[in-house]
């Protein structure tokens, strides 16, 4: 049995905050199952298995890589002309003499990351009917709790994938100006997570008994 048969492939555009995480927490215990099995081998006496990237090459690229040396005279995509620019800057000479004329423009691109808070109310509307009853808006399906689900992930992935601890991601968060504290961090880590026990135990499972 083989646990790459036990995962299917998820589309990018259907990857889910939780499948998302799912998928971070299947990495994270085949990791440990391998350090585990690492660990076993050399109380044995024997060598652990070594750590190997995964090529990222496939016939299709080297065949592509070879085509282009071939056609050495081919001009070569720029590696940033599908980068989505935010903003655009324009720039000019200090100084430019008179009767100079405008050719064009020649790009310089930045690459960079903002983080910031992005807090989201949400008025929902309070009716009464005429028996007497309230009813008001229901918020969205994807709203679970007062923390978004980018938020939610960023926790996640800093403390398990990144080993970030939570006394750290609360500092983190709050120079960021959100309002989170260190016992909300820990409900974000630990609570709701029921989904994950079954389905770690079951991977697990299957990876020991390989």
């Amino acid at each position: 049995m083989n646990i790459k048969n036990l995962i299917p492939k998820i589309p990018e555009e259907e990857k889910t905050p939780y499948v998302t995480e799912l998928l971070e927490v299947i990495q994270l215990l085949k990791e440990e199952v391998q350090d585990l099995r690492d660990e076993i081998a050399r109380l044995k006496g024997q060598k652990p298995r070594p750590k190997i990237r995964p090529s990222n090459l496939n016939k299709e690229d080297a065949n592509k890589r070879g085509t282009d040396k071939k056609d050495s005279g081919r001009v070569r995509k720029s590696k940033t002309k599908d980068i989505k620019i935010h903003q655009q800057i324009q720039i000019h000479p200090d100084k430019i003499p008179p009767g100079s004329k405008f050719i064009d423009y020649k790009d310089y691109i930045v690459q960079d990351i903002k983080f910031f808070p992005w807090n989201i109310r949400y008025r929902r509307g309070r009716w009464q009917t005429p028996s007497g009853d309230f009813i008001i808006g229901e918020l969205p399906r994807e709203v679970k709790g007062h923390f978004g689900s980018g938020l939610t992930s960023f926790v996640l992935y800093q403390h398990y994938g990144c080993h970030v601890t939570q006394p750290l991601l609360a500092e983190q968060l709050n120079e960021l100006e959100i309002d989170i504290s260190t016992g909300q961090i820990n409900n974000i880590l630990i609570e709701n997570k029921e989904h994950f026990n079954k389905e770690k135990e079951e991977i697990l499972l299957s990876m020991l008994m390989l």
